[in-house]
């Protein structure tokens, strides 16, 4: 029952925890980097392509890497201009950030915050959106040793 749920990650919030991973959302093959920092170092790739409906040169993804920790910091996806969309529909804003925080040194860091939005003019009408899911009561546990139990 709850070693089932739990490996089906049923003790972890869906808005952060169904993340895809960054290999499905972006060409990793063409990295380039934007800025170098002190502590990180800003990279661009392109999105995996795209469809017809939503043009992947249209679109930025920036990743901030901790050079320390080389880990994740934060990924932004962000339109660079406006397109049509079934030609009445222009997407006029569209974008998300997933930001990361190390919780324990010796695991990788975890998703913290998601924030996504978009807006859409269809004919004279503006339609925005808007969805932020946050992390925030962290505790430390002692993972669960199944073996252990069992042998009780």
């Amino acid at each position: 029952g709850i070693l089932r749920w739990r490996e089906d990650g049923g003790d972890t919030p869906k808005p952060l925890g169904d993340i895809p991973p960054l290999a499905s959302l972006v060409d990793l093959k063409e990295l380039r980097v934007v800025k170098d920092e002190t502590a990180a170092v800003v990279f661009e790739a392109p999105l995996q392509s795209g469809s017809a409906e939503f043009p992947r040169e249209k679109f930025q993804a920036l990743f901030r890497v901790n050079k320390t920790q080389r880990a994740f910091e934060d990924v932004a996806v962000k339109q660079r201009e406006s397109f049509r969309v079934a030609g009445v529909v222009k997407v006029v804003d569209a974008g998300l950030e997933l930001r990361f925080q190390t919780l324990d040194p010796a695991l990788a860091p975890q998703p913290v915050l998601l924030k996504a939005g978009g807006g859409v003019r269809v004919l004279l009408v503006k339609i925005s959106r808007s969805f932020e899911a946050t992390r925030t009561d962290f505790k430390r546990v002692v993972p669960f040793d199944e073996a252990a139990a069992l042998a009780k």
